[in-house]
């Protein structure tokens, strides 16, 4: 039995949030902003949640498609864009938005 950390009970009342801004840009000038926000505390559902889909992920077929990378990583970097769905299906919101060279906006 685990006693560190919260009890069930006390972790489902803790409230909070997550959100995430990356900025990147590219040689030609094209931007991008991507965030990702969750509405789950950072610090004990959002990490279980992060977790818990990796193990779902490791677990599954798709593991035959994941990228080739060993040793300490994050989610990000261990499962490429395969954790992405999973994330949105339990409730993480994406936003992206990509900018041309000349300054026109899509968003994704």
């Amino acid at each position: 039995m685990c006693t560190q950390g919260p009890s069930e009970g006390a972790a489902a009342s803790i409230k909070g949030f997550t959100a995430v801004t990356v900025f990147g840009t590219a040689a030609d000038g094209a931007t991008s902003r991507v965030t990702m926000r969750c509405d789950a505390d950072p610090g004990v559902a959002l990490t279980a949640l992060l977790a818990c889909e990796s193990a779902a992920l490791l677990a599954s077929d798709a593991r035959a498609g994941l990228p080739k990378r060993y040793g300490f990583l994050t989610p990000a970097m261990a499962f490429g864009d395969a954790i992405i769905a999973p994330l949105k299906k339990a409730g993480v919101v994406w936003r992206e938005e990509l900018s041309s060279p000349v300054g026109g906006k899509a968003k994704l």
